[in-house]
C-alpha cells in the first residue's frame, strides 16, 4: 500500500472503518486505528492513517484518497 495506490474514499469519516477494514499483512489480524492525518505525499493531498495489528503488534501506514475514485 503506497500513496500512488491509495484507496478511495468519498469522505474523513470513512477513514477509520476503511483501515479497520484491511487485514494485518503479516498474520491477517485485525487492525486498530492509532492515528489519521492529512498529508501532501507525491503532489497528492491524502489521509494517511497509521495502524497497529491487534494480534501482532505490526505498525503500518494506510493512504486514503478523498473525493471518490480517480477517473483516467
Amino acid at each position: 500500500h503506497t500513496p500512488g495506490r491509495a484507496i478511495a474514499l468519498d469522505s474523513p469519516s470513512q477513514v477509520e472503518v476503511a483501515a479497520r477494514s484491511v487485514p494485518c499483512p503479516r498474520c491477517r489480524g485485525a487492525l486498530r486505528v492509532q492515528d489519521h492525518t492529512a498529508e501532501t505525499l507525491e503532489g497528492a493531498r491524502l489521509r494517511v492513517a497509521q495502524v497497529v495489528c491487534v494480534a501482532c503488534g505490526a505498525g503500518r501506514r494506510l493512504y486514503f484518497r478523498l473525493g471518490g475514485a480517480v477517473l483516467n
